[in-house]
């Protein structure tokens, strides 16, 4: 019996110690996938690293270049493609192809294990990352820490919305009127934090209405007027979208209407919304996709039916483009204006022939030659969504005209440079 039991608790301590072997990953190294089944789904586990040139002193914006070229090196092991850093346009489109088609490839989630300056080279920055990538497709488009995560890398992309609730006239037994203004205005609100709220749980920068107004940028005149959707006032709203940095502009409307219906004899208010929107690039104006969508709630409660239909129509809306967005600005071209201050014609031609020759500058064109009422010089330079840093671009030119350059400006859209030597 003794005997037995012994070599009962042998077979336990040897299974024990396989589960043990098989539910905790070995280290990893760089480069290197190991085989790792995580809630159900086919894994691996991969280490990558990534590096990064600081420029300016900025740390932080290299240790985002270098985690960026870390996550880019882990989708290339994952997919077995052919990839490159997320600064080439044509690689970032890549990326964002595996990862919002939850393609084999995508990462699930990934941890910094290592990051700080290089030991022999303190002008580097390194970054270590382990990430859990799909080993083969998956239909779950509900890994949302993931497409947050991507999100985050691509450094929280900024959705400008405009997406109204308007209110028909109802229907039905003791149906009332259109709705009143205050009531337009509480509705438009209502939508529009609705669709806010489903952007910010994907890791995404998010401006409205409330928001525009507040800061003065509109009136509630244009936004009754952007209503209509007129070429007029969509020039306007996208020069808006300019000035407060947005990425993209989602606008539309969600037109809903309430009629009462008595289902085996019990009152309920039924609300109808038909969902129309369009995502437009605030720097071409070009429509990039469009949407539209049918939803309808009922309750015994007015109130609650609204709410019900209001938040199934921002969740469709917000979820079918949220997934997009990434895809879509990797496949747009982004366009900075560099205005150069205090340089003649001559220089300006030399330091676009510089930037042109530039790692992750697509193309470097005039977009303003300088007059006698204004000694500046504009630059166009055409990218990819992941711009080259402005301290980059003050690095290049100081290397080749000393240090009598000083940068005046750096926003998502325009930059400017003082020039005052050679």
């Amino acid at each position: 019996m003794r005997t037995v039991m012994a070599w009962m608790n042998y077979v336990i301590i040897v299974a024990a110690f396989t589960l043990a072997c098989l539910t905790v990953p070995r280290e990893v190294v760089a480069g290197e996938a190991v085989k790792q089944s995580v809630e159900g789904a086919e894994t691996v586990l991969i280490r990558a690293q990534g590096t990064a040139s600081i420029y300016g002193g900025n740390a932080e914006r290299a240790r985002l270049a270098a985690l960026r070229s870390a996550y880019a090196e882990a989708v290339r092991v994952g997919s077995g493609r052919k990839i490159g850093g997320l600064l080439f346009a044509e690689d970032l489109k890549q990326v964002s192809d595996i990862m919002m088609n939850r393609s084999r490839g995508a990462v699930r989630t990934y941890r910094i294990r290592e990051e700080g300056l290089k030991d022999n080279n303190p002008g580097q920055y390194i970054v270590t990352i382990e990430a859990e990538v799909l080993k083969e497709a998956s239909d779950n488009a509900a890994d949302s820490e993931g497409i947050r995560q991507f999100v985050e890398l691509l450094g929280n992309p900024k959705v400008l919305i405009i997406v109204p609730a308007v209110l028909h006239a109802s229907t039905g037994s003791n149906a009332g009127g259109a709705a009143l203004p205050e009531e337009q205005k509480t509705l438009m609100q209502s939508a529009e934090a609705a669709v806010a709220q489903v952007f910010t749980t994907y890791g995404y920068q998010v401006v409205t209405s409330d928001d525009l107004l507040a800061q003065g940028y509109v009136n509630p005149d244009m936004l009754l007027k952007q209503m209509e959707s007129t070429a007029e006032s969509v020039s306007d709203v996208l020069k808006i979208a300019r000035a407060v940095g947005a990425d993209m502009v989602l606008l539309g409307a969600i037109r809903t209407s309430r009629s009462l219906i008595t289902p085996a004899g019990v009152p309920m208010v039924m609300i109808s919304a038909e969902t129309s929107a369009k995502a437009v690039s605030p720097v071409t104006g070009k429509t990039i996709q469009a949407f539209h969508y049918n939803d309808r709630s009922s309750a015994p409660d007015e109130l609650r039916a609204y709410s019900d239909c209001l938040d199934k129509a921002a969740h469709n809306l917000a979820h079918a483009l949220a997934l997009k967005i990434p895809g879509m600005l990797a496949a747009a071209t982004r366009e900075t204006r560099l205005t150069i201050h205090g340089a003649d014609m001559r220089t300006a031609d030399k330091i676009r022939s510089l930037l042109a020759g530039s790692s992750g500058i697509a193309e470097v064109r005039f977009s303003r030659l300088p007059t006698a009422a204004d000694q500046s010089v504009e630059l166009l330079l055409v990218s990819g969504f992941v711009m080259v840093s402005p301290d980059e671009i003050l690095d290049i030119v100081r290397n080749n005209f000393g240090t009598g350059v000083a940068l005046l400006k750096a926003e998502k859209y325009e930059m400017g440079l003082q020039f005052s030597g050679k």
